[in-house]
């Protein structure tokens, strides 16, 4: 049994998530509801319990500096902040805001909990509490469970291939499931990437959507984003209504029978100094007030003046913050500021706070009351008042809050203010959507300190019946929950498949099967008119049912056929391509491209001859052969039919006439017609280079067009290569390197199977390695395909057994006399000796030290330029035939006579009693004579 063990690429935490995960694969509707309540309240539990310092705990904390409370001094009231201070304490605002959004008011989380149905469970008598794993049947699906999860879980950002990999990998009930948890659209892509065929329809498609409970309460957001350009400008023009008081600077220009400029300061008795004139009192007088006042003052001493008096710079007053704030306490405002102003300014009230009931509160007097949702729902800023010095802005504890979510315009949590009903939370909310289920609009309620319940209210059947639900009176935490439509569309039938217009289509009365097709043009070239399949929901129990129909009888008005259309049929068209096997015909013979070709409809000879490329030159247009399979009830037959290619490329019916599938046509070629053929020479003729050569030329009648040999010319030494000799000689070395290789396999398998003795085991092992490097050498062997061919003069080589017929392809090499023997192996000095007429190998033997004591002097060979071997064998023991000179020659071996160009080698002697040990110098030995024999080959 596998164990847990056997994954170690799965960390704890893995393990932790699998089996939690395994729980809820399939348990019954009322226990998963149970769990997952649990789940939600342990993760709500949990974050409350681990929640990290929030902005309220940051400003608190006594260690925390704070610019503001900097600001304060000893008696506890605000020191006006500079330009700079504000902006810096707006963005220190900024940043506990986010680090504020990312963590729900507990007001936030509470509507967010989904009741736990518990009577389910009961019903089914499940307990409350997971049932324990059977490690059994964990350590039999735990592979397929943890590719589940690891797809169910994968990000967004995890390629499609490796998702497609992991979905090929799980069992078919885990596909099925994983493809349920899909989106339509993104179902029908992953089902692309994979090729598999889509299901109809999954139940998730035919269910409305569920409700978002992921809400937040209205209006705190404007003050997690406020902005330093809200605050009054200290710059800004002031309009004539505004109030004097302490502080403010007035600027008074005077011209005309008196000239000059004063910047006065408003004194704290209200009162200014104007020279030669004296003081003035603008206590409580707005800016127009002021200005005649000062006008008054100055024509009791002046006449014919004109004046002009503006504010400079603005006085600072001083608030006071208390309450649902959250930063609580005295602020130094400029006086243009308002109640909003000054709130937002401390940041915001709290998520208990209020922002229906603001109060602003002057000389120990409530002066006004702010609702600010008229403000963040229709702009309204009436009840925005301007604040003045001492005044205090209390934000109470909220009221009553009620949630909305679903399909509204704006789902959220909003504060009543006391007796709203449902129609006055849905102008909060902006109304529905189009898209609501307005018969089910369902309201959670919770019964203060004693338990929950729900109320459905139905507004879209009966006018009056829904209008007492708009009426519905809410309540503190309130929930109304306001449903989709079911996406599943009604009055259509779907068209699939090989179409022209795939999709949903309107389903009229009496709508037929060739309605569907021929009323929109729905069908494409080349369909298959044998069948269609039409899949259909089958009343009472809906089950799908699948159809298939005649489409050609469909089409022709047979009615049997020609099905009357249901609501939801899903009709499948397909093309010839998916539904018949491909016809092809095949040519041979002389013709450009032969090989098989597709069948079309009445395809004819020529055509197919015009599809290979046409015929080639030398093509026997007399007559062509057609072999045609006929097939009957007992079995198939062949017939060959003779025809006039050449009438038939004129376009004779007799004989251009129309192919059945699979014939095949044979276009023979002229009797002894062959392409030109090139053959190349090189080196001592007279004028080398390619010739084009008929049918049976030979290689003298080559040499003669070519001017013969020159006078450097060394006969002995040619090389003539052909390319089907090469071939063939490529083809026997592959064969040899394949038979060496099942021998090794055949040693390789019997140290394998451990039946030799330690000794055996290596001396195979050494022949194995041998072998192997034999193998490796023999495919680097370059491979010439040279016949051995002896040149003779023009004369009395027209006409010799060595007067070929050439072919296409083939080369012939003269060197000039290269005058040199090489002499290699066990001797005491391998090296090229300059050639010497009418010596013998004891000659050159001597000329190079002789032979070394482990030479095999049994076993020399000479491998003569031309490519021909002269062994120790063939020589004889006293007397042999010299074929070269064609005389007796007597003394054996050494006394045959070296000619240029001519290599001798002297093989090591063989030793048995080291054959295993040695195997790879034999190699090495082979190796290195075969290949001295392919370098004197090349002369």
């Amino acid at each position: 049994m596998r164990t847990l063990a056997a994954f170690p690429r799965f960390s704890a935490l893995t393990w932790t998530v699998f089996l939690l995960g395994f729980l809820l694969l399939a348990p019954a509707p009322g226990h998963a509801e149970v769990v997952r309540a649990q789940d939600q309240r342990t993760q709500d539990q949990r974050i409350q319990e681990q929640r990290t310092l929030g902005p309220r705990d940051i400003l608190t904390l006594p260690q925390q500096r704070d610019p503001a409370r900097d600001a304060l001094g000893v008696d506890g009231e605000r020191k006006p902040l500079p330009r700079s201070e504000e902006e810096r304490l707006l963005e220190q605002k900024k940043r506990l805001a986010v680090e504020k959004e990312a963590e729900p008011s507990p007001v936030e989380r509470q509507f967010r909990q989904t009741p736990v149905p518990l009577g389910g469970a009961v019903e089914r008598g499940e307990s409350l509490r997971p049932a324990p794993l059977d490690p059994e049947a964990l350590s039999k699906e735990e592979y397929q469970a943890l590719l589940f999860l690891e797809l169910a879980t994968a990000p967004d950002t995890l390629p499609l291939r490796e998702k497609v990999r992991l979905f090929r990998e799980l069992d078919e009930q885990r596909r099925r499931v994983y493809l349920q948890t899909l989106a339509p659209e993104e179902r029908r892509r992953f089902l692309d990437a994979t090729g598999e065929r889509e299901s109809p329809w999954y139940v998730q498609d035919l269910r409305a959507p569920s409700v978002d409970r992921d809400l937040r309460q209205f209006g705190f957001r404007f003050f997690e984003t406020a902005d330093p350009a809200f605050l009054p400008d200290h710059l800004a023009p002031v309009g004539p209504d505004y109030p004097l008081g302490p502080g403010d600077i007035l600027i008074i220009h005077l011209w005309g029978s008196i000239d000059g400029r004063y910047e006065l300061t408003i004194d704290r008795s209200g009162v200014i100094t104007i020279p030669r004139v004296g003081t003035v009192s603008l206590w409580g007088q707005t800016l127009e007030q002021g200005r005649d006042s000062i006008r008054q003052a100055i024509s009791k001493y002046f006449s014919n003046f004109e004046m002009n008096v503006t504010l400079g710079a603005l006085r600072s007053i001083q608030v006071f913050l208390v309450g649902e704030v959250e930063n609580p306490g005295t602020y130094t405002v400029s006086s243009m500021a308002t109640i909003l102003n000054a709130l937002t300014l401390a940041g915001g009230p709290t998520r208990n706070g209020s922002l229906r009931n603001v109060q602003l509160v002057r000389a120990g007097a409530t002066v006004a009351e702010v609702d600010f949702y008229a403000f963040f729902t229709a702009g309204d800023r009436s009840r925005d008042l301007r604040l003045q010095a001492g005044d205090t802005i209390h934000v109470p504890m909220a009221g009553a809050q009620v949630g909305i979510a679903g399909d509204v315009r704006r789902p959220a949590i909003y504060e009543l203010k006391g007796g709203e009903t449902l129609g006055d939370l849905l102008r909060l909310a902006g109304g529905f959507q189009s898209t609501a289920y307005l018969r089910k609009v369902q309201v959670e309620r919770v019964l203060a300190h004693q338990a929950r319940k729900v109320i459905d209210l139905d507004l879209g059947t009966d006018p009056e019946q829904a209008r007492a639900g708009m009426e519905f009176a809410l309540i503190d935490r309130d929930m109304v929950q306001v449903y989709s439509i079911a996406p599943v569309k009604n009055r259509y039938v779907m068209l699939k498949g090989y179409v022209a217009r795939p999709g949903p289509y309107e389903l009229f009365e009496g709508m037929r099967l060739s309605d569907l097709l021929l009323r929109f043009d729905n069908l494409l070239p080349y369909y298959y008119p044998g069948f269609a399949e039409v899949l259909r929901l089958q009343p009472p129990l809906f089950q799908p049912r699948k159809l298939t129909v005649d489409l050609a009888a469909a089409l022709a008005g047979d009615l049997e056929e020609d099905l009357l259309l249901q609501e939801h049929d899903e009709i499948t068209l397909f093309s010839r391509e998916d539904m018949e096997e491909r016809a092809q015909v095949r040519i041979s013979g002389a013709v450009q491209s032969p090989g098989l070709f597709r069948y079309f409809d009445e395809m004819r000879v020529r055509d197919l001859v015009v599809a290979a490329g046409n015929v080639r030159r030398g093509t026997y247009r007399d007559e062509a052969e057609i072999t045609r399979f006929e097939r009957d009830a007992r079995g198939s037959r062949t017939r060959q039919i003779l025809i006039n290619l050449e009438k038939a490329l004129a376009g004779d019916p007799a004989h251009n006439i129309v192919l059945h599938p699979d014939d095949q046509l044979f276009v023979r070629t002229l009797p002894d017609f062959s392409e030109m053929a090139t053959v190349r020479l090189e080196g001592e003729v007279r004028f080398p280079g390619e010739y084009t050569v008929g049918k049976g030329e030979t290689l003298a009648s080559l040499l003669a067009r070519a001017g013969g040999f020159t006078e450097r010319a060394y006969l002995r030494g040619a090389m003539f290569t052909r390319e089907s000799v090469r071939q063939l000689q490529q083809e026997r070395l592959e064969q040899l390197i394949r038979e060496q290789e099942q021998a090794a396999l055949r040693v390789s398998s019997e140290i394998a199977g451990g039946a030799m003795s330690r000794d055996d085991i290596q001396s195979a092992q050494a022949l194995l390695d041998a072998r192997q490097e034999l193998l490796r050498k023999l495919r680097e062997t370059p491979v010439t395909g040279r016949m051995v061919v002896r040149l003779a003069p023009l004369d009395d080589f027209r006409g010799s057994s060595y007067d070929i017929e050439l072919f296409d392809g083939d080369t012939l090499s003269v060197p000039t006399n290269p005058r040199t023997v090489m002499v290699l192996g066990q001797v005491y000095n391998p090296i090229t000796i300059t050639f010497s007429p009418g010596k013998t190998v004891s000659h050159y033997l001597n000329q190079v030290g002789g032979t070394r004591e482990d030479a095999n002097t049994r076993e020399m060979f000479i491998v003569r330029a031309d490519g021909t071997v002269l062994s120790q064998n063939q020589a004889g023991a006293g007397v042999s035939w010299d074929r070269e000179n064609f005389r007796w020659v007597f003394g054996g071996f050494n006394n045959t006579v070296m000619y240029p160009g001519d290599t001798l080698l002297v093989p090591e002697k063989f030793r048995r009693i080291h054959l295993m040990r040695e195997i790879k110098d034999l190699t090495q030995i082979f190796y290195q004579i075969a290949l001295g024999a392919a370098a004197v080959a090349s002369f």
